[in-house]
C-alpha cells in the first residue's frame, strides 16, 4: 500500500548490488531523480533522513554525505531513470546502460502511458499487457534480473499479506512473475514484514520481519516470524482512529528523533568492488 517503504527496499536493494559491483538501472515515476538521489545518499550514510530534510546534519556530516553521494553516481554503477515513455522507454533505457540488475519502482506506469487518455480503458487489460511485455522482453532479451514494485489492493486485506489478491490492477500479475512479493510496513513499530504470496521459484507463505527505521538500521532482520501482520490491520484502524481524535496526523517516531550524525561511527560506508 501507499507509504509502506517501498521505494527504500529498493534503494536499499540497490546498494547491495552497487556495493558488489553490479551495475543497476533504476526507474523513478513517483519521484524525481534528484528526490531519489537524497535517498540513496541517506541510505547509504545510514543517517536520519528526516534530520536530512529538515536541515539538522552537521556541516561535518553533509560533507560527508556530499562525498558519499559523489561515489556512489560517480561509480556508473547506480543509474537512475524517470523515462516516461511506456514500455518502449523502459526498453531503450536497458538497451543503452545494458545493467545487470533492473529496478522499476512503480510499474503501473507504464499501463498508464499505454491508455493515455482513455481513461475508460480496461485497466487491467492493460496492467495484464505491459507484465507480459516486461517479463518476456527481460526473460528472452535482456535476460536480466528485474525487480518490479507496484500497489497493493486493499480488498486483498483479508488474506493478511498472503492472496495474490494483494496485488493491485490484475490477477496476471502472479502468473507472470518468478516471485511476488507483498511488503506489510508498522510504521509505529518501525518494522516491515515481507511475505511470498506467489511464486514458481519460491516456496509460498513464508517470510520474514525487518527493521524499517529511515535510515538507520534498515534492513535489518529482526525475525523470521510474520504472525503479527494477521492482527496488524485492526491495529492500524484502532491508530487511524486514535489520529481522527487527536485532529489530524501523529508524526512519524522514525523522523522525530534527534540526529547522531558522525562520519566516524556510521553503521556502513559504502564500498564499490
Amino acid at each position: 500500500r501507499a507509504k509502506s517503504r517501498k521505494t527504500w527496499m529498493l534503494i536499499q536493494l540497490a546498494l547491495f548490488y552497487v556495493s558488489i559491483g553490479l551495475k543497476v538501472l533504476f526507474f523513478t515515476r513517483e519521484m524525481t531523480k534528484e528526490e531519489l538521489e537524497w535517498r540513496v545518499g541517506a541510505m547509504a550514510c545510514g543517517l536520519d533522513y528526516g534530520d536530512l530534510m529538515k536541515g539538522r546534519v552537521s556541516a561535518q556530516g553533509m560533507d560527508y554525505f556530499e562525498s558519499v553521494m559523489k561515489e556512489i553516481f560517480a561509480s556508473g554503477l547506480f543509474i537512475i531513470s524517470p523515462k516516461a515513455e511506456g514500455f518502449q522507454g523502459f526498453k531503450s533505457k536497458i538497451e543503452q546502460h545494458h545493467p545487470h540488475i533492473i529496478i522499476h519502482d512503480y510499474v503501473k506506469a507504464m499501463a498508464d502511458d499505454a491508455m493515455g487518455d482513455n481513461f475508460r480503458g480496461d485497466e487491467h487489460r492493460y496492467v495484464a499487457r505491459v507484465f507480459d511485455l516486461v517479463v518476456n522482453y527481460v526473460n528472452d532479451k535482456a535476460k536480466t534480473p528485474c525487480f518490479l514494485c507496484g500497489h497493493a489492493n486493499r480488498e486483498g486485506v483479508k488474506g493478511k499479506g498472503k492472496s495474490t489478491r494483494e496485488h493491485a490492477h490484475s490477477d496476471h500479475i502472479v502468473r507472470r512473475v518468478d516471485g511476488a512479493f507483498r511488503v506489510i510496513c508498522n510504521k509505529a513499530e518501525n518494522k516491515i514484514a515481507v511475505v511470498i504470496n506467489a511464486g514458481r521459484a519460491f516456496p509460498e507463505n513464508i517470510g520474514f520481519t525487518m527493521k524499517g527505521t529511515i535510515c538507520h538500521g534498515f534492513g535489518d532482520i529482526i525475525s523470521n516470524d510474520t504472525r503479527w501482520v494477521a492482527t496488524f490491520d485492526e491495529s492500524e484502524d484502532e491508530e487511524d482512529a486514535s489520529k481522527a481524535r487527536n485532529g489530524g496526523q501523529q508524526p512519524d517516531p522514525a523522523t522525530t528523533k534527534k540526529s547522531t550524525l558522525d562520519p566516524t561511527k556510521f553503521r556502513r560506508k559504502f564500498k564499490k568492488k
